[in-house]
């Protein structure tokens, strides 16, 4: 690199050295010409006086000389110390973030190299910082996004990013940044699973957890250490909400259990009666006779079984094929109350209908028969001898609402909430010896909410039951 300003400076001072080297050689020469050509032939004390005025001259020549020379120092250190000054101003700027503005200087020198060198570095750097700051936003932008909720400790326990899908999870309000997640989550067993993450070198601890607060979730927690030059520097914990498949897994268990049972039992009576047939009891017309009734009606009820499975299934995997129309409901309920009439007459039931003649329902007409002869077939099973079932409909804006009216046992408050899962049964035995399969209401829930409607029940215990279910006029 060539040296443009010390050129420049030793180039001034030289000019100046030039000026007082012809200064001194004017005034010498003007002095010697002013002399007589008989110098030499002065006394000694003129000569004396002639060189104490030359003297006078050079020192007057030197002390101009040296003001010019500290006049000039003083313009080079201001000159400098002023462009040093804007650099630094501008290096303080650069380091509280502020980039707009960076030093300029146009001078072709080496102060004007450096001011384009730090330049240069200051917008390396500010391409570099909105880099990281594009990249930091991202990152944050993914993982505050992210479905599973996302928690991050640093070294000392605190915790540094908590995403939003956590904390709605958990309804956290206050601001989690910095606390403890003990303080945040209250759950002892994730404070032990990031404990334990401390002293993970590699590798990820997995752990169900359940919190309790605010409502039961089951939690899957995936826990792994932040390791930076062999120093742990946090941890990352990835919560995964598997509370709707632990649910299902139940409910699953249950089905397979429930299904097997009432199975089971039709199946061992069949086996059990005609073994007894085989053994002997055949040649006995009066047994064999009421065996082979007892065989039939355990049948029946496991081909109901079987159609009930069918029909649950093919509706839960939206393969019920429903086609929407307009229909009078009340022949729907006359249908309904010819078929159950034998049941009926047997139990000593009235059945009774309030419907108004022209009411017209948007509905898939078969389910909704297969839904009221499932609710009118159980008022009857479940009803008292000598009392009634009614139903009635009745226009709510734009639904209308049917309601299935007993004078029956009713049914005990504990078990309402329940009543609509599959093969819930708040008499086992005696609705087994009724015929019942257990998925009938659960069958009439999917119906009524695959129309977009609800059902709902009413009942006091030794006084009957309401089962009402919505539809609304227009299915979209």
């Amino acid at each position: 690199m060539k040296n443009k300003l010390f050129h420049r400076v030793g180039m001034v001072y030289g000019l100046i050295f030039t000026i007082v080297l012809l200064g001194i050689h004017i005034s010498l020469t003007q002095y010697f010409h002013t002399q007589s050509p008989s110098f030499v032939d002065k006394s000694f004390a003129e000569i004396q006086s002639a060189f104490q005025t030359l003297d006078e001259r050079i020192l007057v020549v030197l002390f101009t000389a040296f003001a010019a020379f500290m006049f000039m120092d003083y313009g080079v250190a201001l000159y400098f110390t002023k462009r040093m000054t804007h650099m630094v101003e501008a290096a303080n700027r650069m380091a509280a973030g502020n980039f707009s503005r960076q030093f300029f200087n146009r001078s072709n020198d080496e102060v004007g190299d450096l001011a384009a060198a730090f330049n240069h570095i200051a917008d390396q750097v500010r391409d570099r910082i909105e880099e990281d700051s594009v990249g930091r936003s991202r990152l944050e932008a993914v993982l505050l996004s992210m479905f599973e909720g996302l928690l991050v400790v640093d070294g000392h326990g605190g915790i540094l990013l908590m995403n939003q899908s956590l904390r709605d999870v958990l309804q956290i309000q206050e601001d989690p940044i910095g606390k403890r997640p003990l303080a945040v989550i209250r759950n002892i067993e994730v404070q032990d699973l990031i404990t334990q993450a401390q002293k993970l070198e590699q590798g990820v601890l997995s752990r169900e957890i359940t919190l309790l607060l605010p409502d039961e979730k089951i939690m899957l927690v995936h826990a792994a250490p932040v390791n930076r030059a062999g120093s742990n520097e946090g941890q990352v914990l990835v919560f995964h909400d598997i509370t709707d498949l632990r649910r299902l897994e139940r409910v699953r268990k249950e089905f397979v259990t429930n299904v097997s049972h009432e199975l089971r039992t039709p199946l061992a009576s069949i086996k059990g009666y005609t073994e007894t047939l085989l053994e002997g009891a055949l040649e006995d017309q009066a047994h064999a006779k009421e065996f082979l009734k007892i065989i039939y009606a355990d049948s029946e009820r496991l081909a109901k079984l079987v159609d009930d499975l069918l029909s649950l299934s093919r509706i839960e995997a939206g393969k019920l094929g429903l086609e929407f129309k307009e229909v009078l409901l009340e022949p729907l309920v006359d249908a309904a109350f010819a078929g159950l009439a034998f049941q009926a007459r047997e139990k000593k039931v009235q059945l009774k209908k309030e419907i108004p003649p022209q009411l017209k329902v948007c509905m898939d007409e078969s389910s909704i028969m297969q839904v009221l002869m499932n609710l009118v077939e159980n008022a009857v099973k479940y009803n008292r001898e000598g009392g009634s079932v009614k139903v009635s409909a009745r226009r709510i804006e734009n639904s209308i609402v049917v309601d299935v009216v007993d004078t029956g046992i009713g049914i005990p408050e504990e078990d309402q909430p329940r009543i609509f899962e599959r093969f819930y049964r708040v008499d086992k035995a005696r609705s087994r010896d009724l015929g019942g399969t257990g998925l009938g209401l659960s069958i009439v829930k999917h119906i009524v909410l695959a129309h977009k409607g609800t059902v709902s029940l009413r009942s006091e215990q030794d006084k009957g039951s309401t089962f009402s279910f919505t539809l609304p006029q227009v299915i979209s």
